[in-house]
């Protein structure tokens, strides 16, 4: 993804092989695709569920602001015009009504009146109220009412209408009971991934930006079991069996493949997991890749997925849906559109892709149970709608790959850890200073976001994506 900017081109045509070398990902060069193609620019979601969609500040999705504009600054009159917005996940659309009338507020020159702040005397402020100041979780705070209350001399008027809450916001998730526990309590996993799971070139090394670093000590406080190995690559390299390997090993996690010259198939791994590199959801999962038109990414993975229960039949398949590139969101850090970014992460076609991906496995393989943990929406949801919304953006993510801080791989890994083992973390889980403190203050909040996020991450019918 984003180590090798001035390589990027020159490391694409020489294969996918040589970022293996490499050990990152090199997507760079398919930063600006998605604005080629026309994906995930500024469209709106694929869904209308309230509990998905992001507010614009105070102002809850599908929500108005409405406030009067005036044609100039100051003059012998003020003539006003009332100019509404609405919130839709996240981004404003423009303001109705005139562009003539653009300012804020109007002076009334010659005229021995005050006005009410940025109202002038004898004109109205305008604002929109809502019934209730929250909704429960899963529902809609609606469009909301717009009241006005008149400027007479320096004192405003009561307001027209009855309702008195200026914002509405949804309450976080309740608490939901796990159910008794059906997963298992030891796990031996084998993960065919990259650096959006293990991030070792990075400016700062640490264990803390390797998923099954936390997935280790997740488990060893709940009094679990557990094991990893696995390799770098993209999907193509993961597909040939023939150079399969124990490539990664972790200070503090238990290896399986302990002798790289035992076949993985004699390996006694229980689960298996994969994820596609982010920056090639710019067409369909079944469109071919540009260096090698009779592969792509739905083939690569169905082969990976073969050979796989080959080696270990019935083994648990789990795919990580993880986040999209931040090249083409603006400079990072400070340029970045993170609202856009969050939106398409979650609800936008980055997400779909991972559906219809998800959807075209199952569909070429009837009955195979393969899962999908939707890391990435469910990071996206946390910092957006809990108060880790504020968590600034360089605590989350070190680069536009964008590979993560500690911060960033923890929360995926509580994430992964709740899908594989079908139970959320432990409630007094120890939590070290490395992770930001709005997690560690807020982190029953975040498990049972978490929890409620993955329980109703279903098809049409109901039937879990993940469990």
């Amino acid at each position: 993804m984003g180590t090798y900017k001035n390589q990027k081109k020159l490391i694409l045509i020489l294969s996918v092989g040589l970022c293996l070398i490499l050990f990152q990902n090199c997507s760079n060069d398919f930063k600006s695709n998605l604005e080629k193609t026309g994906q995930s620019q500024n469209q709106g979601p694929q869904t209308e569920n309230p509990t998905l969609m992001l507010s614009c500040g105070s102002t809850p999705h599908l929500g108005t602001e409405s406030i009067r504009m005036y044609r100039q600054e100051r003059g012998a009159t003020c003539e006003g015009q009332t100019r509404t917005r609405t919130c839709f996940n996240g981004e404003w659309s423009s303001f109705s009504g005139s562009d003539l009338y653009q300012f804020t507020s109007c002076e009334v020159q010659g005229v021995n009146t005050a006005s009410c702040g940025n109202t002038p005397h004898g004109d109205i402020e305008v604002g929109t109220f809502y019934p209730q100041e929250t909704v429960p979780y899963g529902q809609s705070c609606g469009s909301g009412m717009t009241q006005t209350r008149q400027c007479n001399n320096g004192e405003f008027s009561n307001w027209s209408g009855p309702l008195v809450h200026r914002s509405c916001e949804v309450e976080p998730p309740p608490v939901v009971e796990p159910p008794v526990s059906e997963g298992p309590d030891d796990l031996r996993l084998f993960i065919f991934g990259h650096s959006l799971i293990v991030h070792e070139h990075t400016p700062s090394p640490t264990e803390e930006k390797k998923v099954p670093h936390w997935l280790s000590v997740i488990a060893g406080q709940d009094n679990k079991s557990f094991a990893a190995d696995g390799q770098y690559g993209f999907l193509q390299n993961h597909a040939n069996f023939n150079n399969i390997s124990p490539q990664w090993g972790f200070p503090n996690v238990t290896s399986t493949w302990t002798n790289e010259n035992t076949p993985f198939s004699q390996v006694d791994f229980n689960l298996i997991m994969m994820t596609p590199a982010n920056f090639i959801q710019y067409q369909a999962p079944s469109a071919p890749y540009f260096d090698n038109p009779s592969v792509s990414p739905l083939s690569a993975t169905l082969e990976i997925y073969d050979q796989s229960r080959a080696a270990h039949p019935g083994i648990p398949f789990y795919i990580y849906e993880n986040w999209p590139d931040m090249g083409g969101y603006g400079a990072f850090p400070g340029g970045v559109d993170f609202a856009r970014y969050n939106r398409d992460t979650r609800t936008g076609d980055f997400h779909q892709w991972f559906l219809d991906y998800h959807d075209s496995l199952l569909s070429a393989r009837p009955g195979s149970q393969i899962k999908m943990i939707p890391v990435g929406p469910i990071i996206s949801g946390l910092v957006t709608q809990t108060p880790l919304q504020g968590i600034p953006l360089t605590s989350l993510y070190e680069d536009d790959a964008p590979h993560g801080q500690p911060t960033l791989y923890f929360l995926a890994s509580l994430i992964t850890y709740s899908a594989i083992y079908k139970t959320q973390p432990p409630d007094n889980l120890n939590i070290p200073n490395t992770v930001h403190p709005l997690v560690r203050n807020n982190y029953s909040t975040v498990i049972n976001y978490i929890w409620n996020e993955l329980q109703n991450f279903n098809y049409e019918n109901g039937e879990s994506r993940v469990f």
